[in-house]
């Protein structure tokens, strides 16, 4: 799994990745898992808004 963002300034926007997360198995469990991993790591995060694609869990 990969999360990016997504940077504009001066009218252009870049993808930036900042956070790899290699999973041997892809769950709805592992998902939640690793996300919520993710979310403990952040003190207080700024979100305006966000894309999301993915595989369904099983």
């Amino acid at each position: 799994m990969s999360i990016h963002a997504f940077i504009q300034k001066d009218g252009m926007k870049k993808q930036l990745p900042l956070v790899f997360a290699l999973m041997s198995r892809k769950t709805e469990a592992d998902y939640v898992a690793v996300l919520t991993a993710i979310k403990e790591k952040l003190d207080n995060p700024v979100v305006d808004n966000f894309v999301l694609d993915f595989e369904q869990g099983k």
